[in-house]
This record gives structure tokens, sequence and C-alpha cells, in this order.
């Protein structure tokens, strides 16, 4: 290599390089620093694109994380509430069982028993009330959808949840192919016995053994069957036809023979149907009269009238909650519940005998007048409680807590990948730091080295 002094090429060539890697040891300070890999776009252009949406994905989903246990919490406090109604519940049965017990004690223990049970029914509506989640009732009413133009045929709809489009008007098509049917024994009873027969009827609720003479009418039968009809679930007709008091496969009639013969009626187990439906076109459960659909589109409970068959319809016009368990809108990333009013004009309902109010002093069903009704009515009240609590339950259990599990998976592994992105690698940052010290270090010698070559050129001119 020839010696110069205008240009002293060498001494540029470890300039620049000197340059060069005092730039890769900045940007290696840099990443150690900030502890990320990408802290502008000239980094990684491409990368920086990526890691922005997967920011974005992280900041939503960690949001519908949180939705998702607001939304449990929301569900725990109602599930809390109606723990403590179905203990009043139980209390009054009790109650009620109590002041049957007329044996016992006067006219002042009833009257205490009767304000006993005022009072259990003003605490359940005080519960139902007062229940909030902040500034959320949630058995009041507040929560249940608004149901409109349902078909007359449709007594009682029970919605629950499903995807509905906020405000917009959901029509609803219920399509019922087979009504539900009673159990009903073979044959009808003859207009007179030709002779003595005793027989075991028995239900649904129990057995019972009836006798019946030589000569007895139609009328004598049915009315001896019709007499214990609270106790076996099993009535007769006017026209001589035996059958379950209710619909549904839950219904059973058995006729057995002891002695003689009950002219007319084949002995034997019959058992009812259940109601054959659809409802916007999937196919449903029946449990008698009622419809029950559960569907990502609907879950509700639907009663029929009894032995209607066709096509019906109901709107579900608004209500109800909807809470945001995912990332995006609409679809299966929410979910909207219905909790309708909780309290003793609306519990006991499904009896068919009125509701809890009627229990009360002076109502249709208080124990004095119809202890029987009073019992009933209690009785479909904690199935109603009961199920309320089952569905906010499995909501809890099946939707919510999966979801944050899921969830919480997906966040672990967009942030996984975010990282991977643009988390800086330490170990990596410190060899290369290391290395780029040293690099500089022998750059600097270097320099220097070749910064001395014009002082030799010097030297050759002092010959």
């Amino acid at each position: 290599m020839g010696l110069r002094v205008g240009t002293n090429s060498g001494a540029l060539t470890a300039l620049r390089n000197l340059r060069r890697n005092s730039a890769a040891e900045v940007k290696t300070l840099e990443r150690m620093s900030t502890g990320m890999k990408i802290n502008r776009g000239s980094d990684n252009p491409a990368g920086l694109v990526v890691f922005q949406q997967l920011r974005g994905d992280l900041f939503a989903l960690d949001q519908a994380i949180s939705n998702t246990q607001s939304a449990q919490n929301l569900v725990n406090v109602a599930d809390q509430a109606l723990v403590t109604i179905s203990d009043r519940l139980v209390n009054l049965r009790g109650n009620v069982i109590a002041a049957l017990n007329t044996g016992f004690g006067g006219p002042e223990s009833q009257t205490a028993l009767r304000d006993a049970i005022n009072q259990s029914l003003n605490a359940i509506d005080r519960v139902g009330a007062t229940t909030r989640f902040g500034d959320q009732n949630l058995l009041n009413g507040n929560l249940s959808f608004q149901i409109t133009n349902a078909s007359n045929d449709l007594e009682e709809i029970n919605v629950q949840g499903g995807s509905f489009n906020g405000s917009v008007p959901t029509a609803v098509q219920v399509n019922v192919s087979a009504a539900a049917t009673r159990a009903e024994a073979g044959g009808q009873v003859s207009a007179v016995q030709s002779g003595s027969a005793t027989v075991n009827i028995t239900g649904s609720v129990g057995t019972e053994q009836l006798s019946f003479a030589a000569g007895a009418t139609l009328a004598d039968v049915t009315t001896a069957i019709n007499s214990v009809s609270e106790y076996t679930g099993v009535e007769a007709t006017a026209a001589g036809v035996v059958q379950s008091v209710g619909f549904g496969s839950s219904q059973s009639v058995k006729i057995e023979e002891v002695s003689g013969d009950l002219d007319g009626i084949d002995p034997g187990i019959a058992n009812g149907t259940d109601i054959v439906a659809t409802v916007d076109g999937q196919t449903a459960g029946g449990r008698g009269s009622t419809i029950e659909i559960s569907s990502n589109q609907i879950q509700a409970n639907i009663r029929v009238t009894e032995g209607a068959v066709g096509n019906f319809t109901f709107t579900v016009a608004g209500g109800g909650a909807t809470f945001q368990l995912g990332p995006v809108a609409g679809g299966a990333d929410d979910v909207t519940i219905g909790i309708g009013p909780v309290n003793s004009f609306t519990l006991g309902g499904s009896s068919g005998l009125g509701s809890l109010s009627s229990i009360r002093s002076g109502g249709a069903n208080s124990f004095g007048s119809n202890p029987g009704g009073a019992l009933a009515v209690l009785n479909a009240a904690v199935g109603e409680v009961g199920s309320l609590r089952g569905q906010l339950g499995s909501l809890s259990r099946n939707v919510f807590q999966v979801n944050v599990d899921a969830a919480g998976v997906a966040f672990q592994n967009l942030s996984a990948s975010s990282s991977e992105l643009a988390d800086a690698n330490f170990a990596e940052e410190l060899t290369m730091a290391v290395r780029n010290k040293l690099v500089r270090e022998s750059g600097l010698r270097v320099l220097a080295q070749a910064n001395m070559n014009p002082g030799i050129a010097m030297r050759l001119l002092a010959f």
C-alpha cells in the first residue's frame, strides 16, 4: 500500500467502521435501557405493524376478561339474594304446615303464624326490590326481556337469554307439531258395574285403593276416583275416561285390579307425552306443555295452551342485560341475559292456582281457606327459584368462567407473540454490547494506527 499525505484511505475506512459500530452500540444500549426490541418504526417496520395489532388485541382481550368477571360477580350477587328468598320459602312451608295443626294451640297461635307468613312474604318482596349490583337492580324486573305480540296460545314466555340486537325487536317463530298429552287408561268406565271390584289407582302423586259395589253407576265411579285425585294425580271425566291430572311424560296412570273387574277399563300402565316443537327452526325440548329451548340464538321456556298445535310467534322487543365477553362486537362475543321480577306477585304462578300473594291472610290460597293450594303454590315457588338459580349458576360456570379461562389462555399466547416481536432479549443484547465494546476499542486502535501513516510519509521526506 502506498504512503500518501493528501488522503488517508486507511483512516477513513477505520473511521467509517467505527461510526457504524458506535451506532450499533448505541442501539444495543437503547434496547437494554427500554427493554424493547422495537423502539421506532425503522427498527422493524413490518414487525411494528404486527406488534401494534397484537397490542390492541391484548388491551381488548384484557377488558373482555374484566367484563366477564364483572358479569360473574353480578350473577353471584343475584344468586345469593335468591338463596335468601329460597330460605324464606322453606320457612313459609313450615309455617303453613304448622298452621294446619289446629289441634294444638289456640287462636293466638294461629294469629302468630298468620303474621309470620305475611312478614315472610314482605321480606321476599323487600329482597326482590333492593338487590342491586352497583346502581343496577337485579330482581325487580329491570333485567327482564320485553315480550310483545305474543300469540294467544303462548300462555307464558320466560326468555333467559340469547343473541338479540339491542333494542331492535327480534321476532321468534314457534312451531308445535304435537301437543302434550295426558296419561290415559285404556277404555271408558261402563255406565253400570256388573259386579263388585277393588282396584289400586296409581298416578304421579301416589296410590289409593278404591272399592266399587255391583251396580255402581258411572257417576259413582268417577266421583270416587276424583275424590282421591289430590293423592293420586289421576282423575276421571264425566264420560268415564281415567286420565292423569297433568300433561307430559312425567304423568302416568296405572290401574291394578285387586279383585273383581272395573268394567270398561283395561288394567295396566299408561304414560303421557311431552310437547313436540321447534323454535326458529331448531328442535326444542319438551316438558309437559312447556317448550324448553337453549341455543346460541335464544334460551327460553315457553308454556303453550294445552292441546294447541300450529305456528305461533312472539317478539323480544328489548330489555335484558348484555355483557361484552370478547374483543369483537356482536356474535358469540356478547351474551344477553334476562332476570324476571322475583316477588310474591310473580313467584308460584306455575302452580296454576295463583302467586305467593294469594297465601296471605284472606287470600284465595291462605292456609285457612285452601291449605292444599297454599302448599302447591309454595312448592311451585320453590321450584321457580331453584330453576332460576340453576340458570344463573349454569351461566356463571359454563359461560362466564369458561370465557375467563379461554380468554386467559388467549391473552397468554398473544402476550408471548407480542413479546417475541417487541421485547429485547437481554442475553442477546448483552452479548452484542460486549462485542460492540470490543470492536469499538479495536476500531479506535486501528484508527490511531492509520493516522500514523502520514507521519511515516513525512519522515521519508527528511532524507
